[in-house]
């Protein structure tokens, strides 16, 4: 049914520059990044859920559409941080660093 994932890091809803997963009740995941805090993210989330509008096409994301049609509400949301992505000290390449960590 699915696969284990090891997660090494420890984390809180302030850690910042992460590797995420949302999941909805009916078992779709939806793996994101950030450089921000982690619970800033999963407010905008929460909050494209619960504003999201087809007909006016506002806060339309996919996983606010998703929400939408399959009549689930952002109470139901749930997530996960996968890890926790160190950045070199002088930073500068911190979207690529993400974007490579998250396709793995």
């Amino acid at each position: 049914m699915g696969y284990e994932i090891d997660l090494k890091n420890v984390s809180t809803c302030t850690t910042m520059g992460v590797i995420y997963m949302l999941k909805c009740p009916c078992g779709k995941a939806y793996v994101g990044k950030t450089k921000r805090r982690i619970r800033v993210r999963i407010e905008e989330k929460k909050r494209s859920i619960d504003n999201c509008d087809l007909d006016k096409m506002k806060y339309v994301t996919p996983v606010s559409r998703h929400f939408k049609t399959h009549g689930h509400n952002s109470k139901q949301l749930r997530w996960l941080v996968l890890q926790v992505v160190k950045f070199p000290i002088r930073g500068g390449e911190q979207d690529r660093i993400l974007l490579l960590q998250e396709v793995l």
